[in-house]
């Protein structure tokens, strides 16, 4: 999501929506974590394939979809799949 900001600007996008899509990954995220987070922390550690596989479909629909509700879409699955990861990667 770094470098989405530019992206964004570069298809003309108005600063006030790049900040919404900005927000959109970690508000995700982190709601989707208080569910995620004792669900995945109650397995083996393991990476989470299908929380890697929600987020490259969020990638890949910001990417190849140049409209607005596409890219919201994106992060917020970007978001998902990283709630979903996230619990078993930091297991310890």
């Amino acid at each position: 999501m770094g470098l989405f900001p530019l992206f964004f600007a570069a298809h003309g996008l108005p600063v006030e929506q790049i900040g919404v899509v900005k927000a959109a990954y970690p508000l995700t995220w982190g709601l989707l974590q208080v569910v995620t987070g004792p669900v995945g922390s109650d397995r083996p550690a393991r990476p989470d394939r299908g929380g890697m596989v929600v987020q490259a479909i969020g990638i890949w629909l910001t990417v190849l979809v140049p409209e607005y509700s596409a890219w919201l879409v994106g992060a917020v699955l970007q978001g998902a799949g990283t709630a979903m990861v996230y619990p078993r990667c930091s297991r310890r």
